[in-house]
């Protein structure tokens, strides 16, 4: 249910609350509806510790160089190296465990983007590794600092969460709530934390990928 997702009350009714929450720019992942706890976690994690990466399609915007757009990327992908023993190597052709795209509108998938606002990307649990991002969005990254849009740094971040087996958490101020939040400064929450480490332990301390704490 939306409302328990969202930590709301549960009323089953839309009230005021509840539709400001629906209106708010959100992940496309389909919702877990168990009632709330830390460590949302999907499935078995990635069998491997070191995955590699690349974005076959960039996002069409002039704001954002296709440099900064992996920047970025590689940045998100940081914030969970730096709490595991992943480790993110880039490619930039030939396969890759996880690939990057901009799409607009419908793209093949069953899930087509809704144009500015509303959902802004999506992507697939372990080991599809597909991520998608609307390419209609106004992204921008604060380090440029533009003081409007959409940050891709912060939804690319809770999108590779997804990728790496999290789902969405009902904790608020977690990185892997569904909502999308700025924060000049992002770091994972302990909810974030707890749940990653689930599956692929903590860093220097060795941990067999694919199997559950």
């Amino acid at each position: 249910m939306f409302q328990e997702m969202a930590n709301l009350k549960v009323t089953g009714k839309l009230n005021s609350e509840t539709l400001s929450s629906m209106s708010q720019t959100r992940c496309g992942f389909q919702d877990n509806n168990k009632k709330g706890s830390e460590n949302y976690v999907a499935v078995e994690p990635w069998p491997k510790k070191k995955l590699s990466w690349k974005m076959e399609k960039y996002a069409t915007t002039k704001k954002l160089t296709q440099t900064e757009q992996r920047d970025a990327m590689a940045r998100a992908l940081d914030l969970w190296a730096n709490k595991t023993n992943l480790k993110f190597n880039y490619v930039k052709s030939g396969s890759a465990d996880i690939v990057i795209n901009f799409f607009a509108g419908a793209h093949g998938d069953g899930q087509p983007f809704d144009g500015p606002s509303g959902v802004l990307a999506h992507a697939e649990l372990p080991t599809g590794g597909t991520v998608h991002f609307d390419d209609k969005e106004n992204w921008f990254l604060n380090r440029k600092g533009q003081k409007s849009g959409i940050e891709l740094f912060i939804v690319a971040a809770h999108e590779f969460g997804h990728t790496l087996g999290l789902v969405h958490t009902n904790v608020r101020g977690a990185l892997m709530y569904p909502f999308y939040s700025y924060s000049p400064n992002l770091s994972l929450h302990k909810d974030d934390i707890k749940g990653i480490q689930s599956l692929y332990g903590k860093p220097g301390k060795s941990k067999n990928p694919g199997k559950r704490e």
